[in-house]
């Protein structure tokens, strides 16, 4: 059984490019795996996990940008996002989800209000 074929209940892999080492990029799965507390880096061409990044928060999802120098990864137990940089496969910054006030959610329900 390949490597993708036993984290794809983890996660869906996700392609990006790999860093310009060589003159043609292989592009790299990125895999996050909720019940561990990382991503996992595959190399599809191989099936082989090349790198694991930890410090992640039940990650959950994995969404690369579109020059694939970044992947961002959504953190279900901090709320959080964090951004992983393809060139280095290190976990660099996150941020804090912004909570926006709806006033139709915000006012609490009152018996016979409408």
């Amino acid at each position: 059984m390949g490597v993708l074929a036993m984290l794809a209940g983890l996660s869906l892999p996700v392609l990006a490019a790999a860093p310009a080492r060589a003159a043609a990029p292989t592009p790299n799965a990125y895999v996050a795996n909720q019940f561990s507390d990382t991503v996992s880096v595959v190399d599809p061409a191989s099936n082989t996990v090349t790198a694991t990044i930890t410090g992640f928060a039940a990650p959950f999802g994995v969404s690369i940008t579109p020059d694939g120098t970044h992947a961002y990864v959504t953190n279900n137990g901090s709320d959080t996002v964090s951004v992983i940089d393809t060139t280095t496969i290190k976990r660099g910054r996150h941020c804090e989800k912004q909570h926006h006030h709806n006033s139709r959610h915000d006012k609490k329900h009152k018996p016979g209000s409408r």
